[in-house]
């Protein structure tokens, strides 16, 4: 896994796609639902679409996209519905690009994930742009001070490349030339970190090969000893190659390969939340309940029904999306919104992206004040 993975970061795709299928082809049971096989299905639809086979890209998608969903990998699914809308836009299927694309804005905006909410905002601008690049341009010019403000120079060259396509085709001549130059500017920054790490992967293989030349001249007549020699050299050089690449791709910050990190540091952040409550609190949690009218005459209001039904819910599970919340209380997801919105205003929760889990730890403290 770890193989494929580094042919996919530097672009090998024939041999990252070998790789991943083999990986499949080990688990005997392809249809297996857990959120590794829903990684090597979504990296080998993204291999696929590098080569421009759309079919076998989307059908590899469109597998793992229900395992991301069942598994509540909420991250990787919005990376699904924006590659399948890129997809749907490549094979000039418009209707089911925008489609997906609705999916991947409307999920990004309930993890109030901003990096991949303007990707997807960006995208279906460029999807409008197709019959009306009037509408286009007001689609993505709010864009302009959230992507300018990040540090993803792919996000920057494909924002002002919309730009120069909108004003043109509208007849902006200076508006075209203004956004051409700034495309052509952050195209070729791009354009020298890819070079940059040529460079690098060339210094590496020469700086190779020289070791290698020396330990032969200098071991001729000890075969033993360079054998040993070889094998330490080539440890070493491969580590060396791998935490080279890692830094690089790191900083030319690939939005399409989805570090399995990210979604450990958020689980992180919200245990950590949770651990910050009392040891009394933490021990008794199994079945301790919460008190209605303890809260209530903590925050000096009764709660209403849908109130204390949403508040019991997030007492089960704290990371819940409003979704899952409304499918529970059998209630409208806008009903779930207004509802927690009202209840942050009485609990007094600070903003944070972490607000859910800040206003339960109010109620269970309110509770346990009784």
């Amino acid at each position: 896994s770890s193989m494929a993975s580094v042919f996919l970061l530097i672009r090998n795709f024939d041999m990252a796609i070998s790789q991943y299928e083999y990986i499949l082809k080990l688990q005997k049971n392809t249809e297996l639902k857990n959120r590794t096989t829903g990684i090597v299905l979504s990296n080998l639809g993204w291999s696929y679409y590098k080569k421009s086979n759309f079919p076998k890209a989307k059908s590899y998608y469109l597998r793992s996209l229900p395992i991301f969903l069942e598994q509540g990998s909420m991250f990787l699914a919005v990376s699904a519905y924006i590659d399948l809308s890129r997809l749907y836009y490549e094979m000039h299927d418009l209707d089911s690009a925008h489609f997906y694309v609705n999916k991947s804005i409307a999920l990004s905006k309930e993890l109030h994930n901003d990096e991949d909410l303007s990707e997807s905002i960006l995208h279906r601008g460029k999807i409008l742009f197709e019959n009306n690049p009037n509408l286009a341009l007001t689609e993505v010019l709010p864009l302009i001070p959230k992507i300018n403000s990040s540090d993803n120079l792919d996000l920057k060259r494909d924002l002002y490349e919309l730009l120069y396509r909108c004003y043109k085709a509208l007849g902006n001549t200076q508006g075209a030339l203004t956004m051409h130059e700034r495309f052509l500017k952050y195209h070729d920054s791009i354009q020298n970190q890819h070079f940059q790490f040529e460079i690098v992967q060339e210094a590496i293989k020469r700086s190779h090969q020289k070791q290698m030349d020396a330990a032969k001249l200098a071991n001729q007549k000890a075969l033993d000893a360079l054998a040993l020699r070889q094998f330490k050299i080539n440890v070493g050089l491969i580590g060396a190659s791998t935490l080279l690449i890692g830094i690089l791709l790191y900083g030319f910050k690939r939005s399409r390969i989805k570090d399995l990190k990210r979604r450990d540091t958020l689980l992180g952040e919200i245990e950590h939340l949770k651990k910050s409550f009392s040891s009394e609190i933490i021990e008794q949690s199994v079945a301790f309940k919460l008190n209605r009218d303890a809260i209530e005459k903590a925050i000096n209001r009764p709660l209403n029904e849908t109130d204390w039904k949403v508040l019991n819910i997030l007492f089960e599970d704290a990371t819940i999306s409003n979704k899952a919340i409304a499918d529970k209380a059998y209630l409208s997801l806008d009903g779930i919104g207004s509802s927690l919105r009202r209840m942050y205003v009485y609990f007094d929760v600070k903003e944070s992206k972490y607000k859910k889990i800040g206003l339960i730890s109010q109620a269970i403290q309110f509770s346990k004040k009784h």
